[in-house]
């Protein structure tokens, strides 16, 4: 299956064990324009590769010998948080996903989605969004009836982190849901300050805590 040829060049940091899928996935992202200036097949080399290429999104596994690729994004994102990661996972596990997000990632895609789809989410991690593969996000995104009497946000704010989590900008919030960007500015500001937080990624790691944005 063939990935959209992307707008721009980004440089991209690889990280996974398997060399053959490495290989794999390198002939893929180059095929749309983008660039590999590093790749590691293990945490540690993970880190010593992003600190070397900061200006690079780093395209991290999870699962590898020694230091792992939750780990290692730690060490990154708290040696240089302008450093983004971007998890490239077999795990589905909403666990698998907070605990990404808790420690920095900007981005979570399963190795079962389409190569247009990672091509897309690199994009908007580049962007400075938050972006997550639609398999890893409930299409229907209602509150449970329990979560409803809990959640501290209204349903337009559910709405807004859900779309958040799909990886739109504010922009594409905006087209979807007929509003201003604007509205959509002061529906994230509301969202942080019911959550007690300051940024997206830690919004979605909370709502995904309290079950307000969903995870199939």
């Amino acid at each position: 299956m063939s990935a959209t040829t992307s707008p721009r060049s980004i440089d991209l940091v690889l990280v996974d064990d398997h060399t053959i899928f490495r290989s794999a996935l390198r002939r893929v992202l180059e095929d749309t324009g983008h660039r590999v200036v590093g790749e590691a097949a293990n945490g540690a080399d993970a880190i010593d590769e992003a600190l070397r290429h900061r200006s690079a999104i780093v395209v991290m596994d999870v699962s590898m010998p020694g230091v792992d690729g939750i780990e290692a994004t730690r060490s990154i994102v708290d040696a240089d948080s302008r450093i983004k990661v971007l998890v490239l996972t077999m795990h589905s596990e909403r666990r698998v996903l907070e605990d990404a997000l808790r420690v920095g990632a900007r981005g979570y895609c399963t190795k079962s989605s389409a190569p247009d789809e990672l091509v897309s989410l690199i994009g908007r991690v580049a962007a400075g969004d938050v972006a997550i593969s639609a398999d890893m996000i409930a299409r229907d995104t209602p509150t449970r009836a329990d979560d409803a009497r809990t959640s501290p946000l209204s349903d337009r704010e559910v709405e807004v982190l859900a779309l958040v989590a799909r990886g739109l900008d504010n922009t594409d919030i905006a087209a979807a849901l007929f509003i201003s960007a604007r509205t959509v500015k002061n529906h994230l500001s509301s969202i942080y300050s019911k959550l007690d937080v300051d940024d997206k990624t830690k919004a979605l790691v909370k709502a995904l805590r309290l079950g307000i944005v969903e995870i199939e």
